[in-house]
């Protein structure tokens, strides 16, 4: 998979409709949306180049379990760190940050693509998939927050709180587009305009 088709045409949650449950638990902000398509970025990555490493060393029989040995391992590191480091984080990611070990996009990509192909490969893969997730979860996240409390929620800065407030939209909220009805129409509208675009592919 390249960037460009992760992008567009075969985007892995707008196209595939894989790891539809954090697109649309976390996707009330945006700064869960982006940090968990960040972790999910470097647990691909690093899943990716391990399991690469051992295509030639692991029979077919043991993959599994193995991807999700190291998939598990990479997951409680990110939650460790995470926990220590931005507890905001998180507390604001919740279940899904652990989840990310069998999240399906993850084990998905790991089992196709890793096991099969060179490192160099599998980290181009890795790189390109999760980079589709981060843009789609951002897709589905700047229209509910602004929609549904009329704020962009970014990391705090310095005096900065994060926060971007819209006047307008902060008086005439739709709190609806918060709740999980709001994320599926949302989510529903994007696959919609995706669509297209695939097939005159």
């Amino acid at each position: 998979m390249t960037i460009r088709e992760s992008l567009g045409r075969l985007n892995p949650v707008l196209v595939s409709l894989t790891a539809l449950a954090p697109s649309l638990a976390l996707t009330t902000r945006v700064l869960p949306s982006m940090s968990l398509g960040l972790v999910v970025l470097v647990i691909m990555l690093a899943a990716s180049a391990i399991t690469s490493a051992l295509r030639n060393v692991v029979p077919a029989r043991r993959r599994l379990p193995v991807t999700l040995g190291v998939l598990g391992i990479l997951a409680a590191v990110a939650t460790i760190v995470l926990q220590n480091a931005a507890p905001h984080l998180f507390d604001a990611m919740g279940i899904y940050l652990p989840l990310t070990a069998v999240n399906c996009l993850v084990l998905g990509r790991v089992q196709s693509v890793a096991w099969k192909e060179s490192p160099a490969r599998s980290l181009s893969d890795a790189f390109a998939a999760s980079l589709g997730f981060l843009f789609a979860l951002l897709l589905i996240a700047v229209p509910r927050e602004l929609l549904g409390s009329g704020t962009l929620t970014l990391m705090p800065i310095g005096e900065f709180d994060g926060v971007i407030r819209v006047p307008f939209l902060v008086e005439h909220s739709i709190a609806m587009v918060s709740m999980g009805a709001g994320g599926l129409i949302v989510v529903g509208y994007l696959v919609g305009l995706a669509r297209p675009s695939r097939r005159s592919k």
